[in-house]
């Protein structure tokens, strides 16, 4: 195996491994189910934007943003619509800013 095929490989085993702790951690079904109770057809994670961010932070933004956690989210989650949004907006005084989330819908 080529170094390049081994990082390739460590990277995703890494990815597969948080992935996993982290989608349980979150247990989703029982988030949607309440979010529903209270008349929601949707939920979504929004990626903290403050300039100097916790490392934490830093890795889980880094996670949320890869593509492979969107494809997993709908593989695990049949039936609600996931996506990753990415929105410029503007506030107060015209300045523009950007927000980022992950978007679930079962409508």
């Amino acid at each position: 195996m080529s170094l390049i095929e081994e990082l390739k490989s460590t990277g995703d085993q890494s990815f597969d491994t948080w992935f996993d702790r982290w989608f349980e951690k979150n247990d989703f079904p029982n988030t949607f189910k309440k979010s529903a109770q209270q008349g929601y057809t949707g939920y979504y994670i929004e990626l903290r934007r403050t300039t100097s961010l916790h490392e934490n932070d830093e890795y889980l933004n880094r996670r949320l943003r890869d593509p492979r956690t969107v494809t997993k989210l709908k593989d695990r989650l049949p039936g609600i619509s996931v996506e990753f949004v990415k929105e410029r907006k503007t506030g107060l005084m015209g300045l523009k800013y950007t927000t980022e989330k992950l978007k679930f819908s079962w409508k």
